[in-house]
């Protein structure tokens, strides 16, 4: 229930929006959306909220496995994923996104302490797109975040329409 998770009542009350469109055309017009996985509860909550303020949709999750699962429906623009993740870490998680032909090329962003920076190679080599070191500022996030969703909507409006003349491809 909400009242055993008040980061739930929180997310609701600032994600409040429309129904989100089924197309996802539409929903690129609408808010794009966000998975994002961290043990932390704390981490997990400020994250989700800056998106959530930023207008974006987000999926927060503490386990690999509510990720997997949450993937069988949800269809997200970008993940950011903790390393250090319960069962799988972040580096096997992004691996087993990546086997889905639906989700291959979606942006993922890891989050991770300084500590933990050395695996920067191993999570390069199983798709990450992206680092950001806690504890990271609201505003760096987000700049990240958008960043890589503006040229996911260029490289996809590109395989729509021709990039000089605008025609149908």
């Amino acid at each position: 229930t909400q009242e055993d998770f008040p980061i739930i009542a929180e997310l609701l009350t600032l994600g409040q929006a429309e129904a989100q469109p089924t197309n996802r055309n539409q929903r690129d017009e609408a808010r794009q959306k966000i998975i994002v996985a961290d043990t932390d509860p704390d981490s997990l909550r400020a994250t989700s909220l800056s998106l959530v303020k930023a207008g974006f949709e987000v999926l927060s999750f503490q386990t690999p496995a509510e990720v997997m699962a949450a993937i069988k429906t949800e269809r997200p623009d970008l993940f950011i994923l903790d390393v250090k993740l319960p069962a799988i870490d972040g580096h096997n998680l992004s691996r087993s996104i990546r086997k889905v032909p639906a989700l291959a090329f979606t942006p993922m962003v890891y989050t991770t302490s300084r500590s933990e920076m050395d695996e920067k190679g191993s999570g390069l080599r199983y798709g990450t797109d992206h680092y950001i070191l806690k504890p990271y500022e609201p505003e760096e996030l987000i700049v990240q975040v958008s960043s890589y969703l503006a040229r996911i909507k260029f490289l996809r409006d590109l395989t729509i329409r021709d990039g000089l003349t605008q025609a149908y491809n």
